[in-house]
């Protein structure tokens, strides 16, 4: 399933740059609902951005999209951690991630 079957929102480059360009405000991010993603890539877009806050959470309500793994998740969670940007982990991914070893 392509992301374009998810949403009707611009291709994620283009929100990105979009974001950029307001270098005037502080930019908060929403990564919900979080779907499998390539660390690296989502990593790199997220500093482009230099968020003051994240929130992350997976579906609420439906199981449609493919979820990440529980390692990548953390991994993710880590690095925004060493990089000093504060996550709200919503509880879909909290239970997710206390679930899974």
């Amino acid at each position: 399933m392509s992301p374009s079957t998810w949403s009707r929102a611009p291709p994620t480059w283009r929100r990105i740059e979009a974001i950029i360009a307001l270098d005037q405000f502080d930019h908060f991010l929403s990564l919900e609902p979080l779907t499998d993603f390539d660390l690296p890539e989502l990593l790199d877009m997220i500093k482009s951005v230099r968020p003051v806050a994240i929130e992350a959470g997976l579906e609420n309500y439906t199981s449609f999209l493919p979820k990440p793994s529980p390692e990548k998740c953390r991994t993710l969670l880590s690095n925004l951690s060493d990089e000093g940007i504060p996550v709200q982990v919503k509880d879909s991914l909290r239970k997710y991630l206390e679930a899974q070893p």
